[in-house]
């Protein structure tokens, strides 16, 4: 049970680390920063609201629901707002080369997905134990 659990917190942390590099990746290919912020934040969203629907973890561990409710709240208005803004930016013309963008996004959000389910396929009851003890008879 430990190893899974840290096994998720481990996840998590790098999810929020690759929302950040998709982030800074979006402002190196010059997308405008609310863009660049949607796309990482876009990663990071889709995994905290597939255990909100599933109640698991990306890593498959029973039982874990996601943030509490405050903040589901507030990561909604904030997704909502950027693609919101993403939309009329594109759709007024303020923004271009929606294809590409569209592609990023979905770079941005898949890789952590595809992780996410290697793992699940793994169980999360056969996380290595002894990876974060020490013992050797687990």
């Amino acid at each position: 049970m430990w190893s899974a659990l840290a096994s998720h917190m481990s996840f998590i942390v790098g999810m929020l680390m690759w929302s950040m590099g998709c982030i800074c990746a979006g402002l190196a290919l010059e997308f405008p920063p609310a863009l660049a912020i949607l796309a990482g934040f876009s990663s990071a969203i889709v995994q905290l609201f597939f255990m909100v629907l599933f109640r698991t973890s990306p890593m498959g561990m029973p039982e874990v629901d996601g943030p509490p409710i405050p903040a589901r709240i507030l990561l909604i208005i904030i997704e909502s707002t950027l693609i919101f803004n993403a939309y009329t930016g594109f759709s007024s013309g303020t923004y271009s080369n929606l294809k590409f963008f569209g592609l990023f996004v979905t770079y941005c959000v898949m890789v952590p997905v595809a992780v996410a389910k290697k793992h699940r396929m793994a169980g999360w009851e056969n996380q290595p134990m002894a990876m974060f003890t020490g013992n050797k008879s687990s």
